[in-house]
């Protein structure tokens, strides 16, 4: 039985170049490299850095990418991270996660509360009969294996997905994997990992009102309050729209240059060019003038 971790990248190079930066933030932390495979629509100079390539034969370059997944296993067992995460300390236990079908970190919530989960109980269509928890999740880190019920919940998410509207998803007006993917785990009785004791596998920034990141110290800690610590946490899940700033990218440039002179150098640079953007750049083309 083969185990590995897996990650996702369709259209443009910007998606191939933050996986990359995920397969180099998990193999400076690791003691034992695990096979990572990546999920992409082409093959390339960043698809060539992985352990394996899939391509997956009609990428529709949406929420659907993520849900193809489920049909084409790149392992026995898989855990998938979005290309938008950074690894910060050894993450091979996850691989012990995968047991049978589909999960996810969140919460499950009786269906007679009507509150909590992605759907309710009025709303369920042809799985009212089949549904007894309603389920939120974080489609960021999830975790499949290559059998009959991962085939099943792929079908139905199918299937959710081709009604997406009838379902009145809370959170979720437009059509997102999480919410389908939450619902089909539930039909098939694949319950998901507690979120809320497994805080420190992965925290969302920026949402977290402190933190401390050094990647290439393996350190990452954050608070929701300024109070309680999670103190060594695993894995940052940046957010495609900060995978831009300052921040994430002085995080990339310790992976590649270490956490020294150089990279400080460029924090300063990438911050003024945050800052003040095309006057930057005017500034730049000065200096790089061959007098």
């Amino acid at each position: 039985m083969i185990k590995g971790f897996v990650t996702l990248a369709v259209g443009d190079d910007r998606y191939y170049r933050l996986a990359a930066n995920l397969l180099l933030s998990y193999r400076h932390h690791v003691t034992e490299r695990k096979p990572f495979a990546i999920v992409a629509d082409r093959e390339n100079e960043w698809t060539a850095l992985f352990d394996k390539v899939v391509i997956l034969p009609q990428p529709s370059h949406s929420y659907m990418d993520k849900i193809e997944l489920l049909a084409h296993p790149a392992f026995d067992r898989n855990v998938f991270i979005d290309a938008d995460c950074l690894v910060y300390r050894d993450i091979n236990s996850l691989l012990d996660e995968c047991t049978e079908g589909v999960t996810l970190y969140g919460s499950a919530y009786p269906l007679s509360d009507n509150q909590g989960g992605w759907y309710t109980q009025d709303n369920l269509c042809e799985y009212k009969e089949r549904v007894d928890c309603s389920i939120n999740s974080h489609g960021g880190i999830m975790f499949y294996c290559d059998d009959e019920k991962t085939r099943l919940i792929y079908d139905d998410c199918k299937k959710i997905a081709s009604h997406y509207a009838d379902f009145h998803f809370s959170m979720f007006e437009k059509p997102a994997d999480e919410p389908i993917i939450a619902l089909a785990m539930a039909v098939h009785h694949c319950m998901p990992i507690d979120r809320v004791t497994h805080y420190d596998i992965y925290g969302f920034f920026p949402t977290f009102r402190d933190y401390r990141l050094n990647v290439a110290k393996g350190l990452f800690s954050y608070t929701f309050d300024g109070k309680r610590w999670i103190e060594n946490a695993k894995i940052c899940h940046w957010q495609n729209y900060t995978t831009t700033t300052p921040v994430y990218l002085h995080e990339i440039d310790r992976l590649k240059y270490g956490d020294g002179i150089l990279s400080s150098l460029l924090f300063v640079w990438r911050k003024l060019q945050f800052l003040y953007g095309k006057n930057v750049g005017r500034l730049k083309s000065l200096f790089s003038k061959n007098y």
